[in-house]
């Protein structure tokens, strides 16, 4: 009895832990984010589970230079602390932005690192042209017509998901 009692209790501990760290990731004060993202770094947290609270951050237009700038100066120290296949994900941290420039700047800086991870070229062409998608889609002036999540980056291309004026009624 005492067995499954403990299994469910690490159950719930995880879970809670779970959503603290789901609410964390949502925190959009900069100053906020860059003491929640030393996080990644501690030792006494598992790097999987905490590279979250640098996910949600890096998608807001506020807080997505903390995340970057800290990512780029301590990759070496968050990539060693995940597993290999998973290190190449971090360029997607840098798929969020909206300009060519900083286009380039994720591409120079994750080109080398992420070649040396299994899936990592894939991974930074999909987040680059994320960026790209974005820049262009703003240039081409579509606004509504694109559906965001969280700033410019992550654009998906969602005409149905447009409201349709009251006018026409339902269907």
């Amino acid at each position: 009895a005492l067995l499954p009692w403990l299994r469910s209790l690490q159950e719930q501990m995880a879970e809670v832990r779970q959503q603290l760290l789901s609410g964390l990731s949502g925190i959009r004060d900069p100053q906020l984010v860059q003491q929640t993202i030393q996080m990644v770094l501690d030792p006494a947290q598992d790097a999987r589970e905490v590279m979250w609270v640098m996910y949600g951050p890096s998608h807001a237009p506020e807080t997505r230079e903390v995340v970057y700038a800290f990512l780029k100066e301590n990759y070496d120290a968050i990539a060693a602390r995940l597993p290999e296949d998973f290190s190449g994900h971090l360029a997607r941290l840098g798929g969020a932005y909206c300009d060519p420039e900083r286009r380039k700047d994720v591409a120079d800086f994750f080109t080398e690192r992420n070649a040396r991870t299994p899936a990592g070229p894939r991974i930074l062409s999909t987040a680059s042209f994320s960026v790209m998608a974005s820049s262009s889609a703003q240039s081409a002036g579509f606004g509504r017509r694109w559906t965001r999540a969280r700033g410019c980056g992550r654009v998906i291309w969602a005409p149905h998901l447009r409201r349709k004026p009251a006018s026409q009624g339902s269907p």
